[in-house]
């Protein structure tokens, strides 16, 4: 059963102004907001918990903030990792360019914060982006860890800010799985 609340253009965009109001690429932040409520709604990380889609957001807003301030065009790690996510184009089987569209990054990034989490899923709930966050295939290396750790703490505080009536999800199922509703 899906039961997870649509979560808002409006929400994801003040989270977005809140975190770096400033900067050229604040014009994009229209279409980055779309993309990441639509991934959100769409492919929520917990489909089965009312707020499946704004612990998504939340997630998807922490990790673009950290990775690349909001810039939708960003290419960094010596030309390996592109866009919002800084997903490098191997690890999301798909031709770089494709990753500087907010839509495509924002849907890809969901499904690979999805296999963090099973490959982290016997971690503590800030170190299960680790799998995510490790350029050097070492997810339990210690600045890999605070990396994840920065992220997911970061989108618990949005969480909290922007749902505050709402309670995170105690557990993540795997894509086209089902959870136990609570």
């Amino acid at each position: 059963m899906y039961l997870a609340r649509l979560v808002s253009e409006v929400a994801i965009l003040a989270m977005m102004n809140n975190l770096e109001p400033y900067g050229s690429h604040v014009p994009a932040y229209g279409e980055i907001s779309a993309a990441m409520a639509k991934a959100s709604n769409e492919d929520p990380l917990f489909p089965e918990h009312e707020a499946g889609s704004e612990v998504t957001a939340c997630i998807l807003v922490a990790v673009a903030h950290q990775e690349s301030r909001f810039h939708p065009n960003i290419i960094g790690d010596h030309g390996k990792s592109f866009g919002l996510y800084q997903i490098q184009p191997p690890t999301a089987k798909i031709d770089g360019s494709l990753l500087l569209i907010p839509m495509n990054a924002s849907f890809i990034a969901v499904d690979l914060f999805r296999q963090s989490f099973r490959h982290c899923e016997a971690r503590p709930w800030p170190e299960r982006l680790s799998w995510y966050v490790a350029s050097n295939g070492c997810p339990t290396h210690p600045v890999i860890v605070k990396k994840s750790m920065e992220r997911l703490i970061l989108a618990q505080e949005l969480f909290r800010k922007y749902f505050p009536k709402s309670n995170l999800p105690t557990a993540l199922p795997a894509k086209g799985q089902t959870s136990k509703a609570k």
